[in-house]
């Protein structure tokens, strides 16, 4: 299921997230010509305890089912290629422009705009939940439930 890659086909840049597992680092492909700007997510893997190895195995469902949607689709985040690097799978994926929380607390900021403003005007969120949405049906048509929505 993992490709034969290594992490010295990568430029790995600054930490730009993590989560209890993994940390996601701006990365490009050493491999390409004009190598893009990809996310790439570290994620520890520790086959020591049952519990453990029944993680990895859903990581790795987890994986095939995003691979065999990636591309098809606008608004579903494209899957470049995973792999197996020491103690860890690491999972390269395009890099978002973006995300939604960092354009809201972003002009939040820029406009001190109290609790009860709207950050977002109606065409713009009309928009967004169209992007949204528009991805999670091309998922629903495939017999995929996305269950880690995040702005």
């Amino acid at each position: 299921m993992f490709s034969k890659s290594n992490l010295d086909h990568y430029d790995i840049g600054r930490q730009i997230g993590k989560g209890g597992f993994s940390k996601v680092y701006l990365a490009k492909d050493r491999r390409c010509r004009r190598p893009l700007n990809i996310a790439l997510k570290l994620i520890k893997k520790d086959d020591a305890t049952e519990t453990d190895r029944a993680k990895l195995k859903m990581l790795q469902r987890e994986l095939r089912v995003h691979l065999s949607v990636s591309g098809q689709h606008p608004n579903v985040i494209e899957l470049f290629e995973c792999f197996e690097h020491n103690d860890m799978v690491c999972v390269a994926v395009k890099l978002a422009r973006t995300d939604l929380r960092k354009v809201v607390i972003g002009r939040k900021k820029r406009r001190d705009i109290d609790e009860d403003s709207s950050v977002l005007d109606e065409n713009e969120a009309k928009s967004i939940m169209y992007q949204v949405l528009s991805g999670i049906a091309f998922l629903h048509q495939r017999g995929i439930v996305h269950r880690d929505i995040k702005a």
